[in-house]
């Protein structure tokens, strides 16, 4: 990993881009599942939670930067409970 600070940009929009790729992918596969909230929950925390947050620490977070790594937390939890768009993120963080 490169320590600069053009490169630790490029790394958190990398990953932050990594986010809302995962939610598409995860979206596509879990839409006709009998399952969808076990095969969502699953696959978020066993592979893509790791995949994101790999390398995470030794990058200065923002505020900013963190909400948008959370809203695609959100979009799953979302997706998997079937609920609105506008369901309060308290009553999606129960257990993902």
């Amino acid at each position: 990993m490169w320590m600069s600070p053009n490169r630790c940009e490029k790394t958190k929009n990398e990953k932050i881009s990594l986010v809302n790729q995962w939610v598409g992918g995860l979206r596509t596969a879990a839409r006709m599942r009998a399952s969808k909230y076990d095969m969502l929950r699953e696959v978020w925390k066993s592979v893509a939670v790791p995949s994101i947050i790999y390398v995470m620490d030794v990058i200065a977070w923002n505020k900013s930067e963190i909400d948008k790594l959370e809203v695609g937390q959100c979009r799953i939890a979302r997706l998997a409970l079937n609920a609105l768009r506008y369901t309060a993120v308290e009553a999606l963080r129960g257990d993902m």
